[in-house]
C-alpha cells in the first residue's frame, strides 16, 4: 500500500469528485429527459442519483477527516454510515437493473428478498453499528477515518453483487442471436471492470479517491450504450425496432445474399380492447409477453426479430422452407395462447401471416413485409378480429 499525505491529495479528491458529480448529474438528467419512463430506466436513474449522493458524501468525508471537535466526529460518523449504505444500495440496484436488461423481466420477488435485500440489510446493520464495533469503519481519537476489520469482506460482497450480474450477462450472451442485444450484454458484463480497477488503485494509493470517479466513467459508458440502443431497440420489449429492420435488410443485401426470405407478421388480437378495458399497463404487459413468447420460439435460430410498431411484430427468416415457417407459426400461437395473466379475464391470441420473396433490394424487402402483413390481415378478417 502506498500512503499519500492528505494535504497533497485533498484538492485532487474534491476536484475529481466534483467533476464526477457534474458528469453523473448530466447523465441522470439526460436519462430522465430522453429515455422512456420504463422500469429499467427508472432503476438506472436511481442508481445514477445514488452515485451522486455517494460522491457528495465522499467529499464531506475528506473535508471532515482529522477536523477536531465532537461535532466533526458526529458528522463524520453520520456521513460515513450514509456513504457505506449508499454503496450497498448502488450494488443492489445495479444487480436489479442488469437482471432486467439481461432477461427482460424483473427478479422474482422471493429471490429478490433472499439474494438481494436480505444481504443488503445485514450489511447495512453492520455499518450502522460500526461506531461501537469498528467492523466496517471507525474514527480514531483525532477524528481520522480508518477501515474496519470487516472492510475487506464488505468490499468482496459488493464485488459479488457486481460480478454476478456480469456472469449472467456473459451466459446470456452465448444464447443471444441479435447483434444489438449481444453488444448490450457485453457492456453490462464489462461494467464492473472499471470500478474494480479503480478500487484496486485506491487500495494501493491509499488516500486518493479513484473508485467512485471510475464508477462515473462506467455509468457514462452505459448511458452511451443506452443512447445507441434507443436508436435501434424498442424500449418496452427490448426487441429490434423498425429502423433496425431496414438496417438488417441492407446488411443482408450488401453481403450479396440472393436467396428467398421468409417473413412472419404477428398482430395481437383485440389489443385496443385490452387497453380500453384493463388499462395501458395491461397492454404493455401483453406486448412484453408476446415479445417473450416470440423469443422463446426463435431461440437459437438466425431469425431477425422486430417490434414493427404498435402491437405488430415481425420475424425475418432467410432461407427458411414453407413447411418450417408453418411449424414456427403453430409454435408461436401455442406459446402465446398458453400464457395467462393474473386476475385478467380476456382472451389472449395473435393473428399471423407470412410470405416469401427473393430480396435483392430494399424495395423487395418492403414488398416482402407488405405481403406478409396482407396475409396477417386476411387471417384476422376471417375471425372478424380487430
Amino acid at each position: 500500500m502506498i500512503t499519500i499525505g492528505l494535504d497533497g491529495t485533498l484538492l485532487y479528491n474534491i476536484g475529481i469528485e466534483c467533476l464526477s458529480i457534474i458528469i453523473t448529474l448530466i447523465v441522470y438528467v439526460s436519462s430522465k429527459r430522453w429515455f422512456s419512463d420504463t422500469y429499467d430506466n427508472r432503476i438506472l436513474c436511481f442508481c445514477e442519483a445514488s452515485v451522486i449522493l455517494i460522491l457528495t458524501a465522499d467529499i464531506f468525508t475528506w473535508l471532515l477527516n482529522g477536523v477536531p471537535g465532537m461535532s466533526a466526529r458526529v458528522l463524520g460518523y453520520a456521513d460515513n454510515i450514509f456513504y457505506f449504505i449508499m454503496q450497498i444500495l448502488v450494488a443492489c440496484t445495479w444487480l436489479r437493473y442488469s437482471y432486467y436488461r439481461i432477461f427482460l423481466k424483473s427478479i422474482n420477488k422471493k429471490k429478490e428478498l433472499i439474494f438481494v435485500f436480505a444481504p443488503m440489510m445485514v450489511m447495512a446493520l453492520c455499518t450502522v453499528i460500526s461506531p461501537a464495533t469498528k467492523w466496517v469503519f471507525y474514527i480514531d481519537n483525532l477524528n481520522y477515518y480508518h477501515r474496519g476489520v470487516l472492510s475487506p469482506e464488505f468490499s468482496v460482497v459488493l464485488l459479488i453483487y457486481l460480478m454476478s450480474a456480469s456472469v449472467m450477462a456473459l451466459r446470456q450472451y452465448g444464447k443471444e442471436k441479435m447483434t444489438d442485444r449481444k453488444k448490450e450484454l457485453l457492456m453490462i458484463s464489462f461494467f464492473p471492470v472499471i470500478p474494480f480497477f479503480g478500487g484496486c488503485a485506491q487500495t494501493v494509493f491509499y488516500g486518493c479517491s479513484i473508485l467512485w470517479p471510475s464508477t462515473t466513467a462506467a455509468l457514462l459508458l452505459i448511458y452511451i450504450n443506452n443512447e445507441n440502443r434507443a436508436i435501434s431497440q424498442d424500449p418496452l420489449t427490448g426487441m429490434n425496432n423498425r429502423r433496425s429492420l431496414e438496417r438488417f435488410f441492407k446488411s443482408y443485401i450488401d453481403a450479396g445474399n440472393r436467396g428467398k426470405v421468409g417473413a412472419i407478421v404477428m398482430d395481437i388480437n383485440c389489443f385496443k380492447k385490452i387497453n380500453d378495458s384493463f388499462g395501458h399497463d395491461a397492454g404493455d404487459e401483453a406486448l412484453v409477453k408476446v415479445a417473450g413468447a416470440i423469443r422463446n420460439v426463435f431461440n437459437k435460430t438466425e431469425a431477425f426479430l422486430c417490434r414493427y410498431g404498435g402491437d405488430e411484430f415481425i420475424a425475418v427468416c432467410p432461407g427458411i422452407s414453407d413447411a418450417a415457417i408453418r411449424e414456427y407459426i403453430v409454435k408461436i400461437k401455442t406459446e402465446i395462447e398458453k400464457d395467462t395473466f393474473d386476475s385478467k379475464s380476456y382472451d389472449f391470441s395473435v393473428s399471423v401471416g407470412y410470405a416469401f420473396y427473393t430480396v435483392v433490394s430494399l424495395e423487395d424487402a418492403r414488398t416482402l413485409i407488405k405481403e406478409a402483413d396482407r396475409a396477417m390481415y386476411v387471417e384476422k378478417g376471417k375471425y372478424h378480429l380487430a
